[in-house]
C-alpha cells in the first residue's frame, strides 16, 4: 500500500464519464491505505455529469474519507498559487492538501489535470 491520497475531483469526473483512463485509475486508487477528499468535489462531479447530460452514477465512495471545512484555507491557496496559478477549485483541492500534514512529500495528490498535477509536484506532492 501507499499511504495518504487526496482525490481530486478530476479523478471521479473521469470515472462518472466512463473515460478511458478509468481501469488504469482504479487500479491505482487500490494502492492506498486511504483516500481523502473534500465534499467539493461532489459537487464538481455532479456537474460534470450535468454538463455532458449524463446521469450521475453511483462512484461508490464508501472507500472516501471526507474532509470537514475546517475554516479559512486562505494561507495555504497563497502556498499554492505562489507555485503556480489554477482556477479556484483546483487551488482549492491543492490547499486542502497541504492543510492535511505539513510535508506534503508524505502525500499523493491524485489528479489527471496535467496543470493541477504541475503544482502539486512543484509543492512536494507525490503524484
Amino acid at each position: 500500500m501507499s499511504g495518504l491520497a487526496y482525490l481530486d475531483a478530476s479523478c471521479l469526473a473521469a470515472i462518472a464519464l466512463q473515460e478511458p483512463s478509468v481501469p488504469q485509475l482504479r487500479r491505482r486508487l487500490m494502492t492506498f491505505d486511504e483516500i481523502v477528499a473534500h465534499p467539493l468535489v461532489e459537487a464538481e462531479v455532479m456537474s460534470a455529469c450535468a454538463r455532458e447530460a449524463v446521469p450521475v452514477p453511483d462512484l461508490e465512495l464508501q472507500s472516501v474519507t471526507w474532509l470537514p471545512s475546517a475554516g479559512s484555507v486562505r494561507p495555504f491557496v497563497m502556498r499554492v498559487l505562489r507555485a503556480g496559478y489554477l482556477r479556484g477549485a483546483d487551488a482549492f483541492h491543492l490547499a486542502v492538501a497541504l492543510g492535511l500534514d505539513a510535508d506534503p512529500g508524505k502525500l499523493t495528490f491524485l489528479t489527471l489535470d496535467t496543470k493541477q498535477r504541475a503544482v502539486a509536484k512543484a509543492l512536494g506532492f507525490r503524484t
